[in-house]
């Protein structure tokens, strides 16, 4: 999926105004993805459309709890 998001992200620069790259090597960062299951008429399968993507921080709220903050 990293291959994926290094391609997609991109997007984010062209669309969001003050947007940045994520750390992707951080393990607080969640991808979520959008996407829409096609019919295909071919034996390969069925094809997949991307709608949307997020990104989403998990951070420290108290020294308990984590919250998430969408990007």
């Amino acid at each position: 999926m990293i291959a994926f998001h290094l391609k997609l992200r991109f997007l984010g620069l062209l669309l969001i105004e003050n947007a940045s790259y994520i750390d992707d090597t951080d393990p607080k960062w969640s991808i979520y993805y959008l996407v829409k299951k096609m019919d295909s008429d071919d034996t390969k399968g069925p094809i997949y459309s991307t709608i949307g993507y997020t990104t989403v921080y998990h951070f420290l709220y108290f020294p308990d709890k984590v919250r998430a903050k969408i990007r």
